[in-house]
């Protein structure tokens, strides 16, 4: 369990449920599967605070994200953001010309951040808090949902206008088993209404027993390239292959069959292929693995100023602060264009008549990206040649 408090006021707590479940196996042993579900509380200061508090609250929040493990994990994080984020149809708060370029937040990532449902205001602590979504990949379940239309959880008591400034944040690789977020006025006494969230805990591929055997250092996967060995490599290929007749004994002929020799020969031929023409079989990194040793530098780089504007606060450090993590957000796309561009190269047009499924499963892929979420549960409506929906799948 673990938290923090700036000014006086409580800004985020956190508690972390470790779930056990005991199955049979078919021997009657019983196996121990764990799971840790952390449930994270976050309040954000308005925009009535000071500009640096506002960032020295985001920052810890921030830092303490990271540290939160990610393996093995649900993470479920209801925030009171006292700020307006939208949806993905929302405009920019800020004129283009005023707005920095490096912090510009495109439509692509809007639409991945947000979903289409809940109150189009945006404002500029709203834009802060898209930025902290997009270091930790976060993603506004509340915006997911339709719920009739019913979004805003508070209401300005000088104007009267309503808005939507408390959210439910989810792990974009966790969306999924969001079933509904809704909310309900039937809670305690507050100015804000209460949100209910519906979630399905992960009973497959994050449920798994704890392996505590060291892991086996194992063989790289290789394969013969045969274009090398037909053009390349073909002379020293015939020349190891030609080694099996010079060295072969007459009197391992006499006593082998034919069935025996013809077994020799072609684990010689193979033998000889590999030592001619064998390569490594590497697979396609990720976008972070891609670029990993640039990533790193940044990320050292903006630790570090993070460390000293903890320590100093002043403006200078604050504007280091700033300039590193706008370095790191820019490599960072950079990373994942390049990453889509190269995976992109490997599906050429001849593939489709080829191996036509394969194709579509790169193309499946690659349209997913980097941020596939959220499945499509929407009915599906059929309609006759008149025009009229159909009742039923027939």
């Amino acid at each position: 369990m673990g938290g923090s408090s700036v000014g006086g006021t409580t800004r985020f707590m956190s508690i972390t449920i470790k779930l056990e479940k005991l199955a049979k196996t078919s021997k009657n042993k019983v196996k121990c599967k764990s799971h840790n579900l952390a449930l994270v509380s976050y309040y954000a200061p308005h925009s009535g605070y000071p500009e640096e508090e506002i960032e020295r609250a985001t920052l810890e929040f921030s830092e303490f994200l990271s540290k939160v493990p990610a393996n093995n994990t649900t993470v479920i994080i209801g925030a009171d953001l006292n700020a307006s984020i939208g949806t993905r149809i929302s405009e920019d708060p800020v004129p283009s010309k005023e707005k920095d370029d490096d912090f510009e937040l495109q439509g692509d990532t809007i639409k991945e951040l947000l979903g289409p449902h809940g109150n189009p205001h945006r404002n500029e602590n709203g834009e802060k808090i898209l930025n902290l979504m997009r270091e930790h990949d976060l993603r506004a379940a509340s915006t997911f949902f339709d719920c009739y239309n019913k979004h805003n959880t508070w209401r300005n008591p000088k104007d009267k206008k309503p808005h939507q400034i408390d959210h439910f944040l989810i792990p974009r690789n966790q969306l999924c088993h969001t079933v509904n977020v809704k909310r309900k006025l039937d809670s305690i006494n507050s100015d804000h209404a209460a949100l209910c969230i519906e979630f399905q805990l992960p009973n497959g591929a994050l449920l798994h027993k704890k392996d505590n055997k060291k892991s086996e250092v194992t063989r790289p996967k290789t394969r013969i390239n045969n274009f090398i060995l037909r053009n390349s490599k073909k002379g020293k290929f015939q020349e190891k292959a030609s080694e099996f007749f010079q060295n072969l004994n007459p009197q391992t002929v006499a006593e082998s069959s034919d069935d025996d020799l013809l077994r020799l020969f072609e684990k010689h031929i193979v033998e000889a292929a590999k030592e001619a023409a064998e390569q490594t079989i590497t697979c396609k990194p990720d976008w972070f693995t891609a670029s990993e040793q640039t990533l790193m530098d940044l990320i050292s780089i903006r630790n570090e100023a993070l460390k000293k504007f903890m320590e100093e606060g002043d403006p200078v450090s604050q504007e280091l602060l700033k300039e590193a993590r706008r370095n790191l957000l820019r490599e960072k796309r950079k990373a994942k264009r390049k990453w889509q561009f190269e995976f992109a190269q490997r599906c050429q047009s001849i593939d489709f008549q080829t191996n036509p499924k394969e194709a579509w499963q790169m193309i499946t892929h690659l349209t997913d990206g980097f941020q596939k979420h959220h499945k499509n549960l929407a009915q599906k409506l059929f309609k006759n040649r008149d025009g009229i929906v159909a009742t039923n799948e027939k």
